[in-house]
């Protein structure tokens, strides 16, 4: 009977000690929502499941002072994100050669236009001050077309082209930026 009761105080004990790799919860230093725009205009103030685990697990990980928030309110950070669309036209040429009977060929090209479309994702950071949207800065991914490289837009819309995920690409683009610029919920207070 001793020998139960030493094992189960045993195992209480060992129970008590921090487990390996356990780390210690840091506060949140700064909350935001989403909310998203579609193409057809329709709205959408929550991340589905399946990207709240992504934004947890592959993002938000790394900045434990930020905090995604399922919140419904106009207030603290917001990323508002709005999906358009955008068309490009190119062209493809074939060209056919055929033989002549004289040893001599003929070519033919044809020239096929094609438009493609594809999903533009523009991001707006930004925080509701006396019932505004006063935003702090923007962002644009696409998928599908070659963007030429990226570049300032308007002075500080960053235009990339992404082979990945262009809704997470331009999230993480957000992210990356109020951790590099420590942006508060808040707005500044005027001066007296």
């Amino acid at each position: 009977m001793n020998r139960y009761l030493s094992a189960f105080l045993i195992g209480i004990g060992l129970a008590t000690l921090p487990m390996y790799g356990q780390t210690k919860s840091v506060p949140c230093t700064l909350k935001f929502s989403i909310a998203q725009r579609d193409a057809l205009g329709n709205v959408d103030l929550e991340l589905n499941s399946d990207d709240q685990k992504w934004l947890e697990k592959k993002v938000l990980k790394h900045y434990p002072g930020i905090c995604y928030a399922d919140q419904k309110a106009n207030e603290g950070i917001w990323f508002y994100i709005v999906v358009s669309t955008q068309t490009q036209e190119a062209a493809t040429a074939t060209t056919n050669t055929y033989p002549n009977g004289d040893g001599s060929t003929t070519s033919h090209t044809r020239i096929t236009p094609q438009t493609t479309t594809y999903p533009v994702y523009t991001l707006k950071i930004g925080r509701f001050h006396d019932g505004n949207l006063e935003v702090l800065r923007t962002f644009q991914r696409t998928k599908g077309a070659s963007s030429g490289g990226g570049g300032a837009v308007g002075g500080v819309v960053g235009l990339l082209s992404s082979l990945g995920n262009p809704e997470h690409d331009v999230i993480q683009d957000a992210i990356d930026w109020i951790s590099l610029n420590g942006v508060s919920e808040a707005p500044p207070t005027p001066a007296h």
